[in-house]
């Protein structure tokens, strides 16, 4: 496994070649999801999960729902194991598989993840409940919203079956978090939270289902 992984991120080179982008972010890592590096992703239900061929490409398909376990938590997650960041940009294309009438239909991306139990993740929904279409902490207890978009529902995107490009923005430093979903532009969520100042990405749902392609990660080492 030391191997497979080493070989891995030989692509997380830093980058010298000037600009903001490289005075921000020292690695970069596409992932492809080919049988290699698959190998370096951890899901709480490895059985819930497959890596498919879709329209000339590999992508990571979430079949089925998990189960919450002692705390209300996302049900399905899978965790990219290393490496573990600090600051970090972090973009995905996602499509929900669950029925477009099912109110708080939901995808999920992960980061600051250290344990089971202490993580901060993003749902992205087609509702603007309390606990949808917001930012998650998990502290050793129930999640707990953060930031959620209540007054927004023009940011409740996820309403098709579509292909949604999202992407998260963390900087330690400040406590920064944002992310975006198709408008690059505008955040659907700007925040500032401090719980979690590094630890490892993923992708997921909260109890739903999906599919998940083209993820790139930008990012600083922790203890670098």
């Amino acid at each position: 496994m030391t191997i497979t992984m080493l070989a891995l991120f030989t692509n997380c080179s830093r980058n010298k070649s000037g600009g903001a982008e490289s005075e921000t972010y020292a690695h970069h890592y596409s992932e492809v999801f080919s049988e290699s590096s698959y190998l370096n992703w951890q899901a709480n239900f490895p059985e819930n999960w497959e890596v498919v061929d879709m329209d000339g490409q590999r992508v990571l398909h979430l079949i089925r729902a998990g189960s919450f376990g002692k705390i209300r938590r996302p049900s399905s997650y899978n965790i990219l194991s290393s490496p573990d960041v600090t600051d970090f940009e972090l973009t995905v294309e996602a499509r929900c598989l669950e029925d477009t009438a099912v109110k708080g239909r939901d995808l999920c991306l992960f980061f600051g993840f250290q344990d089971s139990l202490h993580f901060y993740y993003t749902h992205v929904s087609n509702d603007v409940h309390i606990y949808h279409n917001m930012i998650g902490i998990v502290n050793g207890t129930d999640r707990v919203s953060i930031a959620n978009t209540l007054d927004s529902p023009e940011k409740a995107r996820l309403i098709d079956d579509q292909w949604h490009r999202i992407r998260v923005e963390r900087k330690v430093d400040n406590g920064s978090i944002k992310v975006f979903i198709d408008d690059m532009e505008e955040p659907i969520h700007s925040i500032t939270d401090s719980a979690l100042t590094h630890g490892r990405v993923g992708l997921g749902s909260f109890d739903d289902f999906g599919l998940f392609r083209n993820f790139q990660l930008k990012y600083n080492l922790h203890n670098e």
